[in-house]
């Protein structure tokens, strides 16, 4: 249990000094400490406080969630086991002596997030989230086998390829601001909405987290195998057209015929001619903030941030012009398609943030602009004149009219980094921000590592290839992190090793040249390199934008492309991510390093990743590794920083019951636990008894895998009962010469129980008929035969000389056997053995 006294130490200790000055210079605030007790990924299950339900009880300031929606839209509220919210709180992940997973694989329901499918509701409060050096995963196929709309290939053929298991972990809003410490995020991912007919891709940004006007603080954090992955742009198709694809994961609809509903975020498909003459019909709705997928076990709810479809003319004599598309009404709401009228067609609507445009009507609409998402393709002809493709959002740009019969039409442009549309075919998304996208919000990040994360474009229709017609691709970039406007701090982060399929890697920060708002960038002794693109040297850094405020200091760049600070350009040798003494994985240097004592010691931080203290050997080290050497033969290498008060420790009582039933992990014993973390408990039984359950403050009682929450001291007991079995015994089979024959015993275990340390004391042969003669069984005993589980078979061999025995001799054999400490006993007897 060392892991509770050495690395616990080194993350609640800092905690309490921050609390401690805070509570001097600031005004107190309310706040509680919630502690995560269940590694299920559940809401309302009463096993513990769940993740899910530990942000639901700070948000809410209840112990409230969220565990589905009525079909009218209105939540479906439970009562969960967690510490109510009261402010500012803190939730606090368990800790073991390996570090904890928390394997998530279901999207919360959260409609109030403005951002699209996450793993987590979104962070609307301020909240810190206390990791213990936990690794957080997605389990993307899990989630996929729990989803209705996976069972039916042709709902997923006809509607493309949009997929409701691509999911970050975090939203952070407008009004939440979340501290994440000593955290290990991991295999999170998004992807773009499809542009379908002549849409556009949609923006695939913020693989793990999203922050949208809200504020971010990462502290001793590692960022692995994060992705965020852009919407292809749509093809063309004959009397039909689709909306853009949403730009935070839904992906457009279309309409033929009849009104069909955009997937979350996407643009509803433009009104087409269902005759193929002169014909009428209304445009799809946009897709709204958030449509869960239909899962096994609910309902598919879509928010109301859709724009309604443009209505056509119902058919009558007099000339009809079809109604426009409406706008998305609210983040992640999609454009509505255009209504196709008898003489005149609709134009589709405009995705809002986040939200596809809507596709124009099929004779003559216009595709509607999408938000961040992709443009709407325009109407297929134009009878009184071009029609124009929608202009994407940061994804591609919609296809216009293939040709106008009084103009020509003309193909939407993608947006900054959305590929640009052909007549026919929609532009591929951006893809930004592999591990982080901020937008407009504040970001600080400290002592933390970003290693195999990715951006990776999407295609533009047809195949992406302009050379054979095809629109553009979508551009990548930041494939660890890409902050739009707002502002951001790295300081003694590590970033390397992160991917892109383009030629901007690692950090992007960009300010929008036609809405220029503050944006400031601060960087100090960081390291970005290694960072591949596809070209030989792609940009690792980039800012990107003409009145970027930016103060750097200490960094190590390798292809840099305008970020300030550098005082090094040669490769780092940083080693492979692994867990080098810290809670959470590292990328370790060595003195021979660059980034080896070059660090501005004005801007450097008092520890490392791993809570090592900075400087060590006389200098401070860039980036989140603190390299440790011996300065002479004396003095250890790794110093400790100042000297500090030892945590507070409350005493952890664990039995087993009884002893001889059953391991626990921590074992028996009494053990000095840090104040206010929260344990993992495992319950083993020994073979032959069972687990009954926990005794004490646990979480699950009738879980052999819980937790114990040590806010006082505690004492816990797995008890444990005996079970009964019985055996059945044979002689399994006769092998070898007379003088060196060798049976094989054999125990069976009819069950329920187990039967442990299992032995054969004693053999012996009676002989029933032929000449007397005297086997000789050269076997010692007991005969050991070990564990044998429940249905199971244990043998065990006995060598006997039968030299002095002619063939027609025949014997009683018996033999006895002992089980589970004794407890099971019995014999076996076979008569008129031959040998």
């Amino acid at each position: 249990m060392k892991i509770f006294k050495a690395q616990t130490f080194k993350i609640a200790l800092p905690l309490m000094l921050v609390a401690l000055f805070s509570l001097i210079d600031a005004p107190v605030q309310a706040q509680s400490i919630i502690y995560v007790s269940s590694l299920d990924d559940t809401v309302g299950a009463g096993k513990g406080c769940t993740l899910k339900e530990a942000i639901y009880s700070a948000n809410f300031d209840s112990n409230t969630a969220i565990a589905g929606y009525n079909a009218d839209g209105s939540p479906q509220y439970v009562t969960t086991q967690c510490v109510p919210g009261s402010g500012n709180d803190i939730i606090v992940l368990p800790i073991s002596d390996n570090p904890v997973v928390l394997t998530l694989s279901s999207i919360a329901f959260d409609l109030g997030n403005p951002v699209s499918w996450a793993a987590l509701p979104a962070i609307t409060s301020t909240i810190t989230i206390e990791g213990n050096g936990a690794t957080i995963t997605w389990d993307f196929q899990t989630c996929r086998d729990n989803t209705d709309q996976w069972d039916d290939p042709g709902t997923v053929f006809y509607f493309g390829t949009s997929e409701p298991c691509n999911a970050r972990l975090f939203a952070v809003t407008g009004t939440g601001n979340l501290t994440l410490l000593d955290l290990d995020v991991k295999g999170f991912g998004v992807r773009g909405g499809e542009g379908v007919y002549g849409g556009g891709g949609g923006l695939g940004a913020g693989g793990a987290i999203y922050v949208e006007n809200g504020q971010l603080d990462v502290q001793r954090c590692t960022f692995e195998g994060n992705s965020a992955t852009g919407g292809d742009g749509g093809n063309a198709s004959d009397g039909d057209d689709g909306g853009g694809g949403g730009g935070l994961g839904g992906q457009g609809g279309i309409t033929i015929g009849n009104s069909l509903p955009a997937y979350e975020g996407g643009g509803g498909g433009g009104g087409s001619q269902t005759d193929g003459l002169e014909g009428t019909s209304d445009g799809g709705n946009g897709g709204g903030r958030l449509t869960l997928p239909t899962l096994k076990n609910g309902q598919s709810v879509t928010y109301p941030c859709a724009g309604s479809g443009g209505a056509g003319d119902d058919g009558n004599q007099n000339p009809a012009f079809g109604g426009n598309g409406e706008a998305g009404t609210c983040p992640g709401g999609g454009g509505g398609g255009g209504g196709q009228g008898y003489l005149t067609s609709g134009n589709g609507g405009a995705g809002a943030y986040g939200g596809g445009g809507g596709g124009g009507a099929t004779d003559g609409g216009n595709g509607g602009n999408g938000g961040f998402g992709g443009g709407g393709g325009s109407g297929w002809t134009g009878v009184l004149g071009g029609t124009e493709g929608g202009t994407g959002g940061f994804g591609g740009g919609g296809g216009s009219a293939r040709d106008g019969t009084v103009g020509s039409g003309h193909p939407g442009p993608g947006g900054k980094f959305g590929g640009h549309a052909t007549s026919v075919y929609g532009g591929g998304g951006g893809a930004l921000g592999g591990a982080i996208f901020n937008d407009s919000g504040t970001m600080l990040i400290q002592n933390s590592t970003f290693n195999g994360n990715y951006v990776d474009r999407g295609n533009g229709g047809n195949d992406g290839n302009p050379a054979d017609g095809s629109a553009d691709n979508g551009a990548d970039a930041g494939a660890a992190i890409f902050s739009y406007n707002g502002s951001t701090t790295l300081q003694q982060v590590t970033i390397s090793g992160n991917e892109s399929t383009g030629p901007l890697g690692g950090v992007y920060i960009y300010q929008d040249p036609n809405n220029p708002q503050p944006t400031a960038f601060n960087l100090y002794n960081t390291i970005i390199a290694d960072n591949g693109g596809d070209l030989d040297s792609p940009d690792e850094c980039t800012v990107d934008g003409a009145s970027i405020v930016t103060n750097a200091a200490g960094n190590l760049i390798l292809d840099n492309n305008n970020c300030g600070g550098v005082v090094t350009a040669t490769d780092p040798d940083l080693a492979p991510l692994a867990y080098d003494g810290g809670l959470t994985p590292t990328m370790a240097i060595t003195k021979h390093s660059s980034a080896f004592n070059a660090a501005d010691s004005a801007v450097a931080l008092e520890y490392d990743q791993r809570n090592v203290f900075r400087p060590q050997a006389g200098g401070f080290d860039i980036g989140a590794y603190e390299v440790c050497v011996p300065v002479n033969q004396f003095v250890l290498p790794c110093l400790s920083g100042p000297q500090q008060l030892p945590p507070l420790e409350v005493a952890l009582n664990i039995q087993a019951d009884p002893p001889t039933g059953g391991t626990t992990d921590p074992a028996p014993g009494a053990h000095g636990i840090i104040l206010d973390s929260v344990v993992v408990l495992q319950a083993t039984p020994t073979p032959g008894n069972s687990f009954l359950g926990w005794t004490g403050p646990v979480a699950d009682p009738t879980n052999p895998t819980t937790t114990v929450i040590m806010n006082q001291p505690q004492t816990v007991t797995a008890r444990f009962t005996a079970l009964t079995t019985t055996i059945a015994g044979n002689i399994a089979a006769k092998s070898g010469p007379a003088n060196a024959r060798v049976w094989t015993l054999s125990l069976y275990d009819n069950g329920p129980a187990g039967a442990g340390n299992t032995v054969i004391p004693s053999f012996t042969l009676t002989q029933t008929a032929g000449a007397a003669c005297t086997p000789v069984v050269n076997t010692s005993f007991p005969l050991a035969v070990g564990t044998i589980n429940a249905g199971v078979t244990g043998t065990a061999n006995v060598l006997i000389d039968f030299s002095s025995c002619a063939a027609a001799a025949r014997f009683t054999a018996t033999f006895t056997f002992s089980a589970n400490n004794g407890t099971v006993s019995g014999s076996v007897v076979r008569t008129n053995q031959f040998q």
